[in-house]
């Protein structure tokens, strides 16, 4: 394997919960309901999609522009000082550097929220490259934003490639684009949906994956 592509909600930090309640929140402010085990099931779906899904038409119709802007602000007012990296991330992603492969962040979070995540990291955990949902027109279970990957690395085949999320979303994203994908579990997606998606294996967390890799190298990338 010559690039390791990562998610960042649900996967290196633990966030997925916040944004949840951030729309739970905004949802209950504009007059409706939505338990938050259903928005929780379109976590890690871009949530252009997600809000239309989930909320009747007249409603979406009416309110899903204003949610959306606000959701962002939301979040980082209440949620994003209290987001903690999973342990053995910064482990992982250096051993990963140090085995000369290339690490790529690629997320459907903003720029600046992206921006508190990489400082949590702190200086000396570097992505060769970082694209966000800035950068892309459509939001995942599209493969737009591995796509940007894929135009960055163009000297590396996407057989090489490898993509670690945390949702159903992340691994039909991959998977669209023409990546293997991993799974992790810490974004709260049962095990026995993620490998439905298609990955081609799940682990309990980004330690765990980390464990395995210092004990096997390249063969956790590999389906068994």
């Amino acid at each position: 394997m010559d690039l390791v592509i990562f998610d960042a909600d649900g996967t290196l930090f633990d966030s997925v919960y916040f944004f949840v309640e951030t729309y739970h929140q905004l949802y209950k402010h504009y007059g409706l309901f939505v338990p938050r085990s259903r928005i929780h099931h379109h976590i890690g779906m871009g949530m252009d999609k997600a809000i239309k899904r989930i909320t009747p038409q007249v409603w979406w119709e009416q309110h899903a522009k204003d949610v959306r802007g606000k959701a962002r602000h939301y979040f980082i007012k209440h949620f994003l000082d209290q987001v903690q990296v999973f342990p053995k991330t910064k482990e992982f992603i250096n051993a990963l550097h140090r085995d000369d492969k290339k690490v790529a962040l690629a997320t459907m979070s903003s720029s600046e929220v992206v921006s508190r995540y990489l400082d949590l990291l702190g200086k000396d955990v570097i992505f060769d490259f970082v694209t966000t949902s800035c950068d892309v027109k459509r939001s995942k279970p599209d493969p737009d934003i591995f796509l940007n990957v894929i135009d960055h690395f163009n000297a590396i085949p996407k057989e090489k490639m490898c993509v670690i999320g945390d949702s159903t979303w992340d691994i039909l994203a991959a998977n669209a684009a023409g990546i293997p994908a991993l799974a992790v579990l810490t974004g709260g997606y049962p095990r026995n949906e993620l490998e439905e998606a298609g990955a081609i294996h799940v682990k309990a967390d980004i330690e765990e994956l980390y464990n395995d890799y210092c004990l096997t190298g390249d063969s956790i990338f590999i389906r068994y």
